[in-house]
């Protein structure tokens, strides 16, 4: 899964993100090496768009799409850049 769009709704606290394919995604706010399965879920399952509430600066999320092919993200809430590792 590759990231298309994110940003975080500050008025809200919501960290929004959409993704090229429909898949599953997690997060930790203080685990860069989390092992998916280990994070908090973020969102809709099996979903293109994903969202939740988040109070931290930075977030280390992992996506899983159903053909088991991954993706790392980490977002900062500062400017709500991300940096991406695609992995199979």
């Amino acid at each position: 899964p590759a990231l298309t769009s994110v940003y975080i709704d500050s008025l809200f606290g919501t960290l929004h993100m959409e993704l090229d394919e429909p898949c599953t995604c997690e997060y930790s706010s203080d685990k860069p090496s989390f092992n998916y399965g280990e994070g908090t879920p973020l969102g809709n399952a099996n979903s293109t768009i994903h969202d939740t509430q988040v109070s931290g600066s930075v977030y280390y999320v992992k996506c899983k799409d159903i053909f088991d092919n991954k993706g790392e993200y980490i977002i900062y809430k500062e400017t709500a850049s991300s940096s991406a590792t695609d992995f199979f």
